[in-house]
């Protein structure tokens, strides 16, 4: 089999909640041709605030949380929708996937079967991973890593600490790549990083500053951040939210 034979076996995974709002749109375009796949996780109960109508193509099937949106919190929702999207792929027969995020890019998409040739070189690594961020391998063996979270996990330090803990756990053989080495196959796939140096506010306030449409959101995990913005920042951000503009 050639790495296109593996990529009709391969599906993409995308977890989202409503702080990703701003930047799902530029996510979602730079999908543009994409005709596989892609599983779309929201961290909520309904999809009603979401225009997933513009995103489809690329996005082929949806899932919820089934909590509403800061139920879970920002790591736990995000563990949820790894375990719950996981085994959705999995029961749709496919082998391998490609997770990340609505907040993330990947113009090179087409560049994806090359990573068959890391995940078939040297010591065989059952996954390809930066943080929980960006990961692609084998399917089987994350479904069965995610499948040990749930509502018994009382204490998880966070998604990458418990995802961490399960590749131990399980023995996985995984190979860890920063940020820039999926530059190089996929192009620019922090989007986060792009809008926060073009603004010049940091990676962690465009948290703060959050969605375009729906209900303001809320959850224990970023609200803290508001309060630390820059003056001028928070002016616009509280701006925003009073206008509470909607995208259809």
């Amino acid at each position: 089999m050639t790495p296109d034979d593996y990529m009709k076996e391969t599906a993409v995974l995308v977890t989202c909640h409503p702080k990703h709002h701003i930047f799902m749109d530029t996510a979602f375009e730079s999908w543009l041709g994409y005709e596989g796949t892609m599983l779309l996780g929201y961290d909520h109960d309904s999809l009603s605030d979401l225009p997933v109508g513009r995103w489809t193509p690329p996005i082929t099937h949806t899932f919820l949380t089934g909590k509403p949106a800061g139920y879970y919190g920002h790591h736990r929702g995000e563990l949820w929708q790894l375990k719950l999207g996981a085994k959705r792929l999995l029961d749709m027969g496919f082998k391998y996937f490609y997770k990340t995020a609505a907040d993330n890019c990947c113009y090179r998409w087409r560049n994806l079967a090359r990573m068959f040739k890391v995940l078939f070189g040297k010591g065989r690594p059952q996954l390809i991973i930066c943080g929980t961020t960006q990961i692609f391998g084998e399917l089987e063996i994350f479904s069965k890593l995610m499948d040990q979270w749930g509502d018994h996990v009382k204490h998880c330090g966070g998604a990458e600490c418990f995802f961490y803990h399960m590749l131990e756990d399980f023995k996985v053989r995984d190979v860890r790549n920063k940020v820039t080495w999926w530059n190089e196959i996929l192009g620019l796939v922090h989007l986060q990083g792009e809008y926060a140096l073009n603004t010049g506010i940091s990676v962690v306030d465009t948290w703060a500053i959050g969605q375009r449409w729906g209900k303001p959101y809320s959850h224990r995990d970023l609200d803290p951040r508001v309060k630390f913005l820059k003056p001028h920042i928070r002016k616009d951000y509280e701006a925003f939210i009073s206008q509470r503009k909607t995208v259809c």
